[in-house]
């Protein structure tokens, strides 16, 4: 993995890739793919791929810093709307988004 990069700082008071967040309209649990506060919509991984407004969650935990940090050399090596989306809200360095 190319040293460059790295993840944007967890942020304490926004949901963020691998955070854990109540869907209110399902009740379910979902794990984020990414959270995009500039355009109200966050996706979850899973199948089927869906967009969701933030308004519709509610944060339920927040990824350990370890865990968050695990993330780069996925998002670095892996194609699809979520990776592209998610490495271009959380990674940083070398011009690398998506």
């Amino acid at each position: 993995m190319n040293t460059q990069y790295k993840m944007v700082a967890q942020d304490p008071h926004r949901i963020q890739i691998g955070d854990t967040v109540l869907h209110k309209p399902s009740g379910q649990e979902w794990l984020v793919a990414f959270a995009d506060y500039d355009q109200n919509l966050m996706s979850a991984w899973g199948w089927p791929e869906s967009i969701e407004p933030l308004d519709n969650v509610e944060l339920i935990r927040k990824a350990d810093p370890k865990s968050y940090r695990d993330w780069l050399p996925k998002l670095l090596d892996s194609e699809g709307f979520r990776y592209r989306r998610a490495r271009r809200l959380y990674v940083t360095g070398g011009g690398r988004d998506g």
